[in-house]
């Protein structure tokens, strides 16, 4: 997939809340795996070499569930919100820090224009 760059990734946490929450995500599936423990690895860049990034909550298996290229990070929120019994802030806030933290290692991307 190919996008049209804004922006790096490495300065989407400057944006702000508003344009975050406009923010498509999708991972890019090949890069990572998942364990049955919720641990993330990352494939590293220029190796087969995998790092583990971080072992998921409940809360953020659910968020990165969504992370498939079709809801916004504010949707997405919403949703973990009503299902996790969270209070919507704390979910966009979950859901925002994940996003920030994949895109860092370049394993999720925005797939649209904010």
């Amino acid at each position: 997939m190919k996008g049209v760059p804004q922006f790096k990734l490495s300065e989407l946490g400057l944006l702000s809340d508003e344009r975050l929450g406009n923010i498509i995500p999708k991972v890019l599936e090949d890069k990572i795996r998942i364990e049955e423990n919720r641990a993330l690895f990352v494939k590293q860049r220029k190796s087969d070499i995998e790092k583990q990034l971080l072992v998921m909550t409940s809360v953020e298996q659910a968020i990165f569930k969504h992370f498939s290229g079709t809801l916004d990070i504010r949707e997405i929120a919403y949703r973990v919100s009503k299902r996790h019994d969270l209070e919507i802030e704390e979910a966009f806030q979950a859901t925002k820090n994940l996003f920030l933290n994949l895109a860092k290692y370049c394993v999720c991307f925005p797939v649209n224009i904010v």
